[in-house]
């Protein structure tokens, strides 16, 4: 193999990021609440979170957006009459200059005055709270759309009052997003164990028969033009281990056998369990492939898996195996055949005596498989 041998050795108030530069230090959560005309002009910024996503009153709220997106909001407010409900965008929209993206929800104060709630897009999408989420920013604009109506701004206890309620409603909205938070956490760490689970075989820890031709795969892109060489490996009357000695000592023979095949002083090597008593081993980025490679690999096994029998508990139990190889980039380069060609030869030692090995045939393949026709 070209000298290369077998048998070798926070808070969103407090995370604020640069004005454009969302990817500086933590994400700027965005929100921000304001009243508008008709036409768009901002007569009153109530907070805006960070303070510079909404300019001074006298400017348009259209131009927060770009100019593609303006129309269709004209049109939306257009729609509005006083007697409508809460009419929440139905689409995120991106602010110009912030690399951010909010929803916002409208609310009319009289005829041609409206109040705005918008926030970042992060707080809605694609998570299990969004209802929750709009049901508390409905509650939040009624409730001011009332305290416009009944209470006069320049009575400091009535402020103090509607701005209670601002504030409880906003804690609701922050609650909210740490519960969310957490959750997303725990998620996170039922998909990684999920992963892990289907990557790496629970008995044995080796890669698992739902991820191995997938390890395969990405093996052979990252090693364009070179040979692999796999190998099937079955071990001889495994049965007889179990019904002699029960599925418990069972198990420990194959976490046993596993144990030996990663002493193995391959590299470039993927190790996996097939099924109950089938194993492979992958051996890629190779120059080239001989016959006599193919007998330093069985030479490997034989010394680091069959070198003693195996003991589990006070149990001695001998140990052979049969094995077939097949040869990425001569015998195929499908995956799948290159899996089938491996076991066919694997079965051909089988059929020898065991305790051997086989290289694939392809001559011996299509014979059989012309049989197999007839």
């Amino acid at each position: 193999m070209g000298g290369r041998r077998f048998d070798g050795q926070c808070d969103p108030v407090d995370c604020l990021g640069k004005p454009d530069d969302r990817s500086w230090g933590e994400p700027v959560m965005i929100h921000f609440l304001i009243t508008i005309e008709r036409t768009g002009m901002i007569c009153d910024v109530r907070w805006s979170q960070p303070a510079y996503i909404v300019p001074a009153v006298d400017h348009s709220f259209f131009d927060l957006f770009s100019s593609e997106e303006r129309p269709e909001l004209i049109q939306l407010f257009d729609s509005i009459t006083p007697e409508s409900d809460v009419l929440h965008c139905g689409r995120p929209l991106s602010l110009v200059g912030h690399g951010a993206t909010v929803r916002f929800c409208v609310l009319p104060l009289e005829e041609t005055r409206f109040l705005v709630f918008g926030a970042d897009t992060l707080l809605f999408d694609e998570n299990s709270n969004a209802s929750e989420y709009k049901s508390i920013i409905n509650r939040f604009m009624q409730i001011n759309r009332e305290l416009h109506k009944k209470i006069k701004f320049d009575n400091s206890e009535a402020t103090r009052y509607q701005f209670e309620n601002i504030q409880f409603l906003n804690n609701e909205l922050t609650n909210t997003r740490r519960n969310l938070e957490k959750a997303n956490a725990q998620l996170k760490r039922l998909n990684e164990d999920l992963s892990n689970r289907l990557v790496k075989d629970a008995l044995t820890g080796l890669v698992s028969r739902y991820q191995y031709r997938a390890e395969i795969e990405l093996a052979i892109k990252k090693n364009p033009g070179k040979l692999g060489v796999f190998t099937f490996v079955d071990i001889d009357a495994f049965k007889q281990v179990n019904d002699t000695f029960g599925h418990r000592v069972g198990d420990g023979y194959l976490i046993a056998f596993a144990d030996r095949l990663r002493s193995l002083p391959f590299t470039d090597t993927i190790l996996m369990r097939i099924s109950g008593d089938e194993f492979g081993l992958f051996t890629y980025g190779l120059p080239d492939v001989n016959d006599e490679d193919i007998a330093d690999l069985w030479a490997a096994l034989q010394t680091h898996v069959l070198r003693e029998p195996v003991v589990v508990e006070t149990h001695e139990i001998p140990i052979s195996i049969s094995a077939g190889m097949a040869v990425f980039g001569i015998d195929t380069e499908e995956i799948y055949d290159l899996i089938e060609y491996a076991d066919f030869a694997m079965y051909q030692a089988k059929r020898n005596g065991k305790n051997r090995y086989s290289r694939f045939d392809p001559s011996e393949y299509e014979r059989e498989k012309g049989e197999w026709a007839n």
